[in-house]
């Protein structure tokens, strides 16, 4: 994998983990800066993905924030991984201490030399598709499982277990997980009976307080108050009756209404 950062056609830096092959990243890196990225408009993110005409380099570049970083891998790389890389890349080397003695706007050729290390670094950790491509770590850790169950197998059948007793052993997982489910469901029963209970006792309580209540208004302990306001009632409704009687009847008694005169 090979890695630059420039401004337009200037190389601020560089870093290829082929030696062997670093005149060719050169030289591509050269051709693509010149063609291709002297009429991107550099005001904004571009991402743009080239194969060499003359070899099978894969060629990335990442324009973003006045910089172009180009990144160089073999055609087999995970396509998911340089832009990626590269925008890491771009957020060290823009976050870096070196912006404050040497501005990347006016740093001339390879003027970051003591920026290769965190190139190399970064460079290292993105070659490596276990540690940065989520599919490839997914497929290693499904792998990995798969692995596992393998061995677990072959030791049972090392250890004389034939395949009759992994299907009891099946057989007896499913039994515990239905025993589990009705578990559940009995749970679940006692726990609406525990909150219906609950329920009732509160309306008791709640019965008990409103009797107390009307009681202490009432008078205690005869509800004295009380049978005093219902004798007014009951006086109220017998005088109302007798006069609606005596509207009827004219205001004259009939003789078994009369009262008896006394002697």
């Amino acid at each position: 994998m090979y890695v630059c950062i420039a401004r337009n056609e200037v190389k601020l830096c560089e870093y290829t983990a082929d030696s062997n092959n670093r005149f060719q990243h050169h030289q591509i890196t050269s051709e693509t800066l010149n063609t291709v990225l002297r009429g991107t408009n550099s005001s904004g993110d571009q991402k743009t993905t080239l194969q060499h005409k003359d070899s099978e380099v894969q060629i990335y570049i990442f324009v973003a924030k006045g910089l172009t970083t180009i990144c160089l891998t073999t055609p087999n790389f995970p396509k998911r991984i340089p832009f990626t890389f590269l925008a890491e890349v771009l957020v060290t080397f823009l976050n870096s201490n070196l912006q404050m003695t040497n501005p990347w706007q006016t740093a001339t050729t390879l003027s970051y030399t003591t920026f290769v290390p965190q190139l190399a670094r970064l460079t290292k950790f993105h070659s490596d598709p276990t540690k940065t491509d989520k599919i490839t770590i997914l497929k290693e850790q499904i792998k990995v499982a798969q692995d596992h169950q393998r061995d677990t197998i072959e030791l049972l059948l090392e250890r004389g277990e034939h395949i009759d007793v992994l299907e009891n052993k099946t057989d007896t997982l499913a039994k515990e997980s239905v025993s589990f489910r009705v578990k559940a469901k009995q749970m679940k029963t006692r726990l609406w009976f525990k909150n219906v209970k609950l329920i009732v006792i509160l309306v008791i309580v709640a019965l008990v307080a409103v009797f107390f209540l009307v009681w202490f208004g009432c008078g205690v302990p005869d509800f004295k108050n009380c049978k005093t306001l219902a004798n007014q009632a009951a006086a109220w409704i017998d005088s109302t009756v007798n006069t609606a009687v005596d509207t009827l009847t004219g205001g004259s008694h009939s003789p078994g209404t009369h009262n008896t005169t006394k002697h």
